[in-house]
């Protein structure tokens, strides 16, 4: 079983600013045990190359004073590209949700052209109302361009998701009245977009995301345009439940802006209450407990991003945009672990067999030794006695050998050695896929390379290693002619290693 995840870090990339928060798991709740926080440039004409390298030079920072060796990583994104939008399932459910999902998103023109990175979780799955999706789609490169990033940094990334996903999760664990009773409605304003969800007893109800109207040169300007889209949302929301439309509580979050929040702050907004205007870059001590020593504010965003690696109750907003060539990768490198891994403890166990079998044959000659001693065994009968008995133990030792053959026969190669070369043969810009070997002789190695020189290296770097006799590509080929990997197929002759068989004969007592 895997253990549940004790500490996280979570970090909140924007386009101003860069924070990153460490939150621990306690027996009284979640503490955020280290903060570290960066501005960064927001000059426009700076090359995307050099903002992206400040980026990962903050993010290795960051990673040092937030002490995040230990901890699972998750990341919030504020991306202009990113479209969210809830949908309702048919009661006839279909064979597959995911072409479902697509089949929907493909009807908004937001991302088309582009490569997308789409993901989505069940909404109100515990209520007995029509079960809901919460699909979200962002722009694939831009995923990927943070995964670079990180990695530059030396950050491993777990998790990405949108920030304003990580702020509902932390503002919700730490307002146990808006999860229960009522409804809330956060509004999360940035210099171009407002992102508005609206919980309805914990529950996510409704999403919209409003780009910010040419012109918007004013506070004045932004306030009425903000009191109209609020009032909008917050008048769907009394029709759908009007019994607790005056309980619903609307926090104002001021995320990757230059906004002032007294600013901005709408001044009419009928039959309810704006009950919170706050930079997500504020404090966050109404969410969980900060240790004392620390100075800088947490972020919210990012303690958000770290409460998901951290199993909070009744959490469903579970959107993972990491990308597919990401997920690939990690899953080929787990599948070559266990294939070595199994290969180690299967030559372990016959070791061990071994062992055992000439421990209890020597332990046998010592008992009859001993009994000859004892029992004065000279005469004839008890010499022919003596003689059956080793019959009988040499026919069982030798029935037990015999079990042993099909597993002693598996061993012809050594694979320790073999998948070790293979891993060290592959360049960069080489996935190995799939390793298949039927008869422990021929080798077929599948999987991607971005180009075909990058599978000319592959084949030149197995064919020099010694536990091949010869290595030969089968394959490779384009399977679109606008595709970016190269698929190949190479096959490998193992050289074999032939053991010293178990001889049957032993000495005589």
């Amino acid at each position: 079983m895997k253990p549940r995840t004790k500490t996280a870090l979570g970090i909140d990339i924007g386009s101003r600013r860069v924070s990153a928060a460490l939150v621990e798991r306690t027996p009284r709740g979640f503490r955020v045990v280290a903060v570290a926080n960066c501005d960064l440039s927001t000059n426009d004409s700076q090359p995307p190359s050099v903002r992206a390298r400040r980026i990962s030079r903050t993010l290795r920072r960051l990673g040092r004073r937030a002490r995040a060796h230990a901890a699972g990583v998750a990341v919030a994104v504020s991306s202009n590209s990113t479209m969210m939008r809830l949908l309702d399932l048919p009661r006839q459910m279909p064979t597959n949700v995911g072409e479902f999902v697509a089949t929907e998103l493909n009807q908004y023109v937001a991302l088309s052209g582009r490569r997308r990175r789409t993901d989505f979780c069940g909404i109100g799955t515990g209520s007995a109302a029509q079960k809901r999706l919460l699909a979200v789609a962002a722009d694939a490169e831009e995923m990927e361009e943070i995964f670079r990033m990180c990695s530059a940094a030396g950050i491993t990334v777990d998790s990405v998701e949108p920030a304003v996903l990580a702020y509902a999760r932390a503002f919700l664990a730490g307002e146990k009245d808006a999860r229960h009773n009522g409804g809330a409605l956060i509004a999360m304003l940035s210099d171009s977009s407002l992102v508005m969800c609206l919980f309805c007893r914990g529950i996510l109800d409704f999403v919209r995301i409003r780009d910010l109207p040419a012109g918007m040169s004013s506070p004045e300007l932004i306030r009425a345009w903000l009191a109209e889209e609020l009032n909008v949302v917050l008048q769907y929301h009394r029709s759908g439940a009007p019994n607790i439309g005056a309980d619903a509580q609307i926090r104002l979050v001021i995320h990757d802006a230059a906004y002032d929040g007294s600013d901005v702050t709408p001044s009419c907004v009928p039959d309810t209450k704006l009950s919170a205007v706050a930079d997500s870059c504020e404090g966050a001590g109404f969410f969980c407990e900060v240790a004392e020593g620390i100075s800088s504010s947490p972020s919210a965003v990012a303690v958000g991003a770290a409460l998901k690696l951290l199993e909070v109750e009744e959490d469903e907003l579970q959107i993972d945009l990491t990308p597919h060539e990401v997920i690939r990768a990690r899953s080929s490198s787990r599948r070559l672990l266990i294939v070595a891994n199994a290969a180690a403890l299967m030559f372990l166990a016959v070791f061990l067999i071994v062992q055992f079998l000439a421990r209890t044959t020597e332990a046998m000659n010592r008992r009859v030794g001993q009994a000859r001693l004892n029992e004065q065994l000279y005469t004839m009968p008890a010499m022919a006695a003596q003689d059956l008995y080793f019959d009988e133990e040499i026919a069982r030792i030798r029935r037990q050998l015999a079990g042993m053959d099909a597993v002693r026969a598996k061993r012809e190669a050594d694979w320790p050695m073999t998948l070790d070369a293979i891993a060290q043969s592959a360049p960069p810009g080489v996935c190995l896929t799939t390793l298949v070997c039927d008869d422990n002789r021929r080798v077929s190695l599948k999987g991607g390379a971005v180009s075909y020189d990058r599978v000319r290296l592959f084949v030149q770097n197995l064919d020099g290693r010694d536990c091949f006799e010869s290595v030969r590509p089968l394959r490779m080929e384009r399977r679109q002619i606008d595709a970016d990997v190269i698929q190949y197929v190479i096959e490998c002759m193992l050289k074999t290693v032939k053991e010293e068989s178990f001889r049957d004969d032993r000495s005589q007592p």
